[in-house]
């Protein structure tokens, strides 16, 4: 049986090309950071944001990618500097896997991270309020 794309979340590689494109469309870029022996990073993956990546309609609404903080996994910044992804993930103050942050097209934080995953019940909630309150302030700042 063949793969369908939206069985992964893609792999955030270039955030310069990721910037672009929340400029484009007017879209948030949502970050999902993960680690490959994290259990609750798996969890959110399979309950949230795999059904969200499937969802046409949410992929209107928000770009979806994961940052890999395992050794290994270079991202391009913004600015175009080629760096490991756990240094991208320092850098934003982040301490904990699962993180949720949602940034605007020059790379700039909107909101408070999510960090972990202990009200999984409630997850989805919290996740919408920040994909909306993202999209006003992108929405806002284009005016």
């Amino acid at each position: 049986m063949a793969t369908s794309m939206n069985d992964e979340l893609t792999q955030a590689t270039n955030l310069q090309q990721l910037g672009n494109e929340v400029k484009r469309s007017g879209r948030p870029l949502l970050l999902l950071f993960t680690q490959e022996h994290c259990d609750y990073c798996h969890r959110l993956k399979e309950e949230i944001f795999l059904p969200m990546n499937r969802n046409a309609a949410e992929r209107e609404r928000v770009l979806i990618r994961e940052v890999s903080i395992d050794l290994g996994n270079e991202i391009t910044y913004f600015d175009g500097t080629v760096e490991e992804g756990y240094l991208f993930f320092k850098e934003y103050g982040l301490f904990v896997t699962p993180t949720v942050i949602l940034l605007d097209s020059t790379g700039t934080q909107i909101g408070k991270p999510l960090l972990g995953a202990n009200t999984l019940e409630m997850y989805g909630w919290y996740l919408d309020v920040a994909i909306d309150d993202a999209r006003q302030t992108i929405l806002a700042n284009q005016k």
